[in-house]
């Protein structure tokens, strides 16, 4: 049974943009500014719900979450993350209401046919994006996360084959450039 909750607990999964969007817009506000704060951030559930207006310092483009271990992390505010938390009403201490939001997330995430998708899965889309899309180095994505180890980070790292091929693309040459020949390469796609 342990042996079973490892090998679950190391599952990971990442949403494209396309369905990131979809899962944002069929929430309530009261739970797409959350969601949206986690895929921008990479912070967890319980930082996310945990955070504090007084921890946001829109002057220094900085806000403090409490992360795992009671320790400091430093989320450092983008343009889109200071127009997220302007949207955000302030109705009390907390930045973000998780006033039932068990109950709103569950019908989210039937609405774009990922029943299964983790509020984890968030961290993992933004560990995912940092470094696929915007081609961040892991060193990058490891600060973003928080995360102390860089092996934890390795796990939210996914590369895809178009990702792949454009950065073999980018490599270098070890032809002479007086000695290079263009070669021409005829691909048969399957039809079925």
């Amino acid at each position: 049974m342990r042996e079973f909750l490892n090998r679950e607990e190391k599952r990971t999964a990442a949403l494209e943009v396309i369905e990131a969007i979809q899962l944002i817009r069929v929430s309530p506000p009261e739970l797409a500014h959350p969601l949206e704060w986690s895929l921008l951030t990479g912070c967890r559930r319980f930082e996310t719900f945990g955070l504090l207006w007084e921890r946001v310092n829109l002057m220094a483009g900085k806000a403090t979450v409490i992360a795992k271990g009671g320790r400091e992390h430093t989320v450092w505010l983008t343009p889109t993350m200071l127009d997220l938390l302007a949207r955000v009403p302030r109705k009390g201490r907390y930045v973000f209401d998780k006033t039932n939001w068990r109950r709103a997330w569950d019908a989210a995430r039937k609405k774009i046919g990922k029943p299964n998708l983790r509020w984890h899965d968030l961290r993992h889309t933004h560990a995912t994006w940092l470094g696929a899309i915007a081609g961040a180095p892991i060193e990058v994505v490891q600060r973003s996360c928080g995360h102390a180890d860089l092996e934890t980070t390795m796990r939210y790292r996914h590369v895809r084959d178009p990702e792949l091929y454009a950065a073999l693309q980018r490599m270098p040459s070890l032809v002479a450039p007086e000695d290079a020949k263009v070669v021409s390469i005829s691909v048969k796609r399957d039809a079925g």
